[in-house]
Order: C-alpha cells, then structure tokens, then sequence
C-alpha cells in the first residue's frame, strides 16, 4: 500500500479511470435480465467486501452483501432490454490516492414504459455503495435524475392536470376523503381503492412479489382481493400514526398514470417496528369509454430487507390469540362448544376448517358437530 501511495498521480489516476470504467460496464452489464447481464453480476458480486453495506434511495435501508445481491436479482427483471448503445457515464472523484469514489450512471427503462435510470457511488474497494437515481421501487422518486426532456413533460402534465381525475380518485380512495366515500376503520389499511380494479382480466396484469422467488407471482383479480384481505388481517398503521401513506407519481399522462403508493405498516397487536410496503399501479382513464377510471396494472413490491412472510410469522400468534379473545367476548352465553376452535376460520380461504378431533375423527363442519368439542 505504501508503494502504491508513492507512484506518480498520474498512473493512479489512469489506474482508477481504468477500474472505474469496468464497474460502470457491470453495473450496466447486469442491469437487466435481458442482456449478456450473468458475466457482470458475478463480476460485481466477486468485487465486493464480505461486510460491505448498500443505502437505497435515501431511505433507511442499509444492506449487506446477501441482501444486496438479492436485491439487484429482483430489480433487473423489472428493466427493459438494454443494449451495447444504452447511455452510462461515471466519473473519479478527488479522494486520497488508495481510495476510489466513482459516480456511475446507467439510463434504463422500466417495463412499465418510462425512465427509470440509476446512480451508483461506489467508495473505496467496494465496501459502500449508495444507490439513487429515479428511485422508482423504493424511497423517494426523483425526476431529476430522469432523461430531461421526460421530465419536463411529466412534471408539466402534472402541473397542467392539477386536479388530475386518476390522481384524485386514487388519493381520495386511499386517504379516506368523508366527502367522497365511506367512512373505514382508522386502525386498518384501505380497501375501497381496489374498487378501481378493471373486471376486465384481459385489462388488468396483477403480480405480487415472493422474497424468495426472484419472479413475482401473477394473481387473478379474485387472488388478489383475498391476498389483500389476508394481508390486512396481519398488518396495520401503527396506532395514532396518521402519516403512514405516501403516493409519488412515476409517470403522468392524460389517459394513463402510474404512481406508487407506500405504506408503513406494523405487524400483530403489539408495538412492533414498522416497514414499508410499496405498490405501483397504473391507472387509465376512460378504459372502456365510459369517462371511468380503473387501475388495469398493480405490481407488490418486496422490502428489500426483510421477508414480510417471516415478519408475519413472528406476529401471528399476538393476531391469532387477540382474535380468539375477541370472538369469545362478542358471543352472548350460553357460549356454544364449538366456538373455542371455530373462530380460526376467519383465517381460512373459504370459511371451513377442518379438525382432528381424538376418538372422533375429522370434522369440517363444527356448529352440526359441535357436540363432540367437550371442555373438561
């Protein structure tokens, strides 16, 4: 190292140009599914720290390497098909000479049609990278940093559409307006936005994401609406946090908008920590020409963090034990047999459970069979 301090600037400089440049051809390389992008992302993932950290989008995100990675195999498949001509720059910043800070700048495409590009500062050998950029899937959308001449468009429909007939449906809906819907429980998320799902399945493209599987998986507008119902029964808004939603454009046109919508939510009953949930739709306006809005395309983004599932999991036995306690407090005696086990079947796809009950068998329908739940 110390040999390497005492070379003239001039070589080192050429020497972190040098290495500089290769990151930016990986970051590009790997940045989309469709491109040669399997050299790059092994070449980027042998080039990082074992305890290297990553900040996404000015949140409080902070990955490790496993993390990371996981997360860049998720975004690529939301990327256009890039190719040799695809623009990027980088650029060496002032640092000590055994230390490299390069701005890399890659302009993609999101495979919902607009600019998605992104910025990564890599410090030193690898050990910090902060990402930014359009920040489409996470943190804070910033058009700045979007192709200009798209950006001046969008932010002048938006100007220009001030009032803009998705945009206010959609925020009405999720923020509960008294003058436009009907009243919801404070302490649940909402639900009367999926009113604008098109029926329509030829119209309407749901996926929702699987942190284990880097493929998000394609539901039905029914699949959907039971995923959400469920969903709802495990998380929630942290009690008296009424701040909890965000909704950023991404995209304003006149017939055709997408934003997307993030939610801090808490699992189970007690004062658990928070995390964000993110959702990106698109909404059209007058789809089937009837001057109606409906959203045609809603995409559930995973936290690159954490597994939601996991989360859940720890949680359920507070939902599970706070709706039993519930149920028994809301039926007025005499309390039948059966009710010490039927209430489970509010977590249940189609209202049935079936038991295994000792010298009885399998019972599925306990209010005809409750008379074999005996207390002792």
């Amino acid at each position: 190292m110390k040999a390497f301090k005492n070379r003239p600037d001039e070589e080192i400089n050429d020497l972190k140009d040098n290495v500089a440049e290769s990151f930016a051809l990986h970051v590009l390389g790997q940045s989309s599914v469709k491109f040669r992008w399997i050299r790059s992302a092994f070449a980027l993932a042998s080039l990082m720290d074992e305890d290297m950290t990553a900040e996404l989008c000015g949140t409080d995100i902070i990955l490790n390497k496993y993390q990371f990675l996981h997360y860049l195999r998720r975004a690529r498949i939301s990327i256009e098909r890039i190719t040799d001509d695809t623009k990027y720059s980088y650029e060496v910043l002032p640092t000590e000479k055994d230390v490299l800070n390069t701005i890399i700048t890659v302009d993609l495409t999101s495979k919902w049609g607009f600019p998605a590009p992104v910025i990564w500062n890599i410090t030193a050998k690898y050990s910090k990278i902060v990402v930014s950029g359009g920040c489409m899937d996470h943190g804070r959308v910033n058009h700045k940093y979007t192709q200009s001449e798209v950006r001046r468009e969008t932010l002048e429909n938006f100007q220009r559409n001030n009032g803009h007939v998705a945009f206010r449906n959609l925020t009405d809906l999720l923020l509960q307006d008294p003058s436009r819907v009907r009243e919801e429980a404070t302490d649940k998320i909402p639900s009367l936005w999926l009113e604008e799902l098109d029926d329509n399945p030829g119209f309407l493209n749901i996926t929702v994401c699987e942190y284990n599987n880097v493929d998000p998986s394609i539901r039905t507008k029914n699949q959907f609406l039971s995923w959400y119902k469920r969903f709802g029964q495990m998380w929630h808004p942290k009690e008296n946090d009424t701040d909890y939603m965000r909704i950023q454009p991404l995209n304003v046109q006149k017939a055709k908008s997408t934003f997307r919508i993030t939610m801090r939510l808490q699992p189970g009953k007690r004062d658990n920590a928070t995390f964000d949930f993110d959702f990106k739709v698109t909404i059209d306006v007058n789809q089937h020409g009837d001057l109606k809005v409906y959203i045609t395309r809603l995409e559930v983004l995973c936290n690159p963090m954490i597994d939601y599932m996991d989360e859940s999991l720890k949680a359920i036995r507070e939902v599970v034990t706070e709706n039993f306690l519930k149920s028994i407090r809301t039926i007025s005696p005499p309390i039948p047999r059966y009710s010490s086990v039927e209430f489970i079947s509010k977590f249940s796809n189609n209202k049935s459970i079936e038991v295994s009950i000792c010298d009885v068998g399998e019972q599925t329908d306990l209010r005809h069979n409750g008379s074999v739940l005996l207390h002792s």
